[in-house]
């Protein structure tokens, strides 16, 4: 078997950078297409930019260490498990700030639906060229090495890209001390690397996603200028979609932990708090709340008559014991046990 092909030219990643942002780098610094780079280093030429970050193979990953002669552990952080996505491709969100001092590179968290802030210049994420009017990175750019970095690579026609700069956008500014930067800072501390386990990875998510998504009021959306509560609601739909990975974790942990036949008994039926309200509240979908108190309510109904059946239970007096004991020995009769009539011979 021959030996993997290596680049006299190289970029080393940096700590926490996105795979993609890197080998962009790097095809730009060797003056190739993404493309070709890819293809010199025996990698597919995914046309969605994502599978390049959730698909690689593990003999592939170490392939490309090898190639690149790269220390251990310089590329688990650019990467991520695709079980964190779901069946929803990933939004890749952008700071233009950040895009014009790193010279158009980026952090692996741009991909993850709970990264929807920069703390470093308070503002929320841009999602959205503002020349096309679309995502910039959901298809895998191609000439890279032909504009400059941080430019919108996304087609327009068979030879043309938008090119328009997106590190000219003006900040979505959040006020200092904002609940969403408090959010934010919390989640940015938590690790990302290749092998980071869906589950526990949602619960911690969840954990400070929950109470900002609870408590956020319309006074907290009052500063923000029309396009950063758009970009706040954009991030909601993502987090609650059925379809994206933390989006599922949450139907199912708050079917499980909230939506009880105690909780319907007492927000609902006590309380009287529509369907539509709880479901509002706990932004779940109305039909899950529906059909799920629907479940509940049989499941209390049936303990209800179970306990009622225990209270009532009156254990038999001696002389049916014993009657019951003398009819067990006796040999079986000629009687149907449904209609206790006799049967014909």
């Amino acid at each position: 078997m021959s030996e993997p092909r290596t680049l006299a030219i190289r970029v080393l990643p940096q700590p926490g950078e996105s795979l993609d942002s890197w080998l962009e780098a790097l095809a730009r610094r060797s003056w190739t297409s993404l493309s070709a780079l890819l293809d010199a280093l025996g990698l597919p030429t995914q046309e969605r930019t994502h599978h390049l970050l959730t698909g690689l193979p593990p003999e592939m990953f170490r392939r490309l260490k090898k190639q690149l002669n790269l220390r251990a552990g310089m590329l688990e952080q650019s990467v991520v498990p695709a079980a964190l996505f779901g069946r929803r491709a990933p939004h890749w969100r952008f700071c233009p700030q950040c895009l014009s001092e790193g010279q158009g590179r980026f952090p692996i968290r741009w991909w993850l639906p709970w990264t929807f802030a920069c703390t470093k210049h308070q503002a929320l994420l841009h999602r959205r060229c503002p020349s096309c009017h679309t995502e910039p990175r959901v298809f895998l750019p191609r000439s890279v090495h032909l504009h400059a970095p941080g430019h919108c690579m996304r087609r327009t026609g068979r030879r043309t890209v938008c090119g328009a700069d997106l590190g000219e956008l003006p900040a979505l500014a959040l006020p200092h001390g904002h609940p969403l930067l408090q959010a934010q800072e919390l989640l940015s501390a938590l690790p990302v690397h290749q092998r980071m386990a869906a589950d526990p990875t949602f619960k911690k998510v969840d954990k400070y996603l929950s109470p900002l998504m609870e408590s956020m009021s319309a006074s907290d959306l009052l500063p923000l200028n029309e396009a950063a509560r758009d970009a706040w609601q954009n991030v909601l739909a993502d987090i609650t979609d059925l379809n994206s990975g933390i989006g599922i974790w949450r139907v199912q942990e708050r079917r499980r932990t909230i939506l009880t036949p105690d909780f319907f008994q007492r927000e609902h039926t006590e309380g009287g708090t529509p369907f539509r309200v709880i479901a509002e509240i706990h932004r779940l979908p109305r039909r899950l709340v529906f059909t799920t108190s629907k479940t509940a309510r049989s499941s209390r109904s049936c303990k209800t008559h179970s306990d009622l059946a225990l209270i009532h239970y009156q254990p038999p007096t001696p002389s049916i014991s014993r009657h019951l004991s003398s009819t067990a020995s006796a040999p079986p009769s000629r009687f149907c046990t449904r209609t206790h009539r006799p049967l014909s011979a």
